[in-house]
């Protein structure tokens, strides 16, 4: 913990000192630059930090040895992370490569949102680490790229342009679907708002809320609930490694872990 407690402390007093009485776009630039390298550089190189980080580094090693056609039956509705491990992989690049890549994605886009939103950057860099954003994006990776592509389909929200901002919805929501429930956002920001609006707002809200993962296609496959035992026997191993634990010894009736969902977090 001790690295991340002297990012936070070295970019909020530079930040301070930085910006105390000159807050020009310059400074503000090299700051975040800073800011950006050094937090890529923390999100990236590390090693069993984050509760999904041997997931993942698991994914990206199976998706490797997949074929394209495979992914794309499998994970049909969200392929395109699994694609770009491929991808990755088929360039030979090693797991923390991978990870700067995705990171440089994810840094890139939060702090060119703060540039361009943001009126005391420092702060905002502060709360993007203290709030849980950089630890949200070491953890669940596939719902961090969406909401950058969210970040990015922003600027055109606010700019009423439809296309745009339906196209990088529609990418990001092939990362992870969560993504897409957002859209509506498009016509509902902009309508006036009351009781009776709002009652069935409510009433909507409940109902996907209650009923959304029933009515979202494509429930786990096989491939996701073998992928799934696995992931729970190897969480159950590190959970009791200091005992004398065998697989062959387990009950064959282990239930698979599901999900709401049906996809992988």
């Amino acid at each position: 913990m001790a690295v991340y407690y002297f990012a936070i402390f070295m970019l909020t007093g530079i930040g301070y000192i930085s910006m105390k009485k000159d807050a020009n776009r310059r400074t503000v630039s090299l700051y975040l630059a800073g800011s950006f390298l050094l937090l890529v550089c923390l999100a990236s190189f590390r090693y069993a930090i984050g509760f999904d980080y041997f997931s993942y580094r698991s994914i990206y090693g199976w998706a490797g040895e997949w074929s394209f056609s495979l992914i794309l039956r499998v994970y049909w509705m969200e392929p395109l992370f699994f694609l770009l491990c491929k991808i990755c992989s088929l360039a030979g690049l090693s797991y923390p490569m991978f990870l700067v890549i995705i990171n440089v994605f994810l840094m890139a886009c939060a702090m060119q949102f703060i540039y361009r939103y943001s009126r005391i950057p420092w702060v905002s860099v502060y709360l993007y680490i203290c709030l849980q954003f950089l630890a949200y994006n070491m953890n669940l990776m596939r719902q961090s790229i969406a909401t950058a592509f969210f970040i990015l389909a922003f600027p055109f929200l606010k700019k009423r342009k439809i296309l745009p901002f339906t196209a990088l919805i529609l990418v990001g929501g092939l990362f992870h679907n969560s993504l897409l429930f957002v859209f509506p956002l498009y016509f509902l920001l902009p309508m006036k708002l009351d009781r009776k609006t709002l009652t069935w707002l409510a009433a909507l809200t409940a109902m996907a809320y209650l009923f959304g993962a029933a009515l979202l296609p494509g429930q786990a496959s096989a491939s996701y609930k073998i992928w799934q035992l696995s992931r729970h026997l190897f969480l159950e191993c590190q959970r009791i490694s200091l005992c004398d634990f065998s697989i062959s010894v387990l009950p064959a009736d282990i239930p698979v872990p599901q999900t709401d969902s049906g996809s992988v977090a």
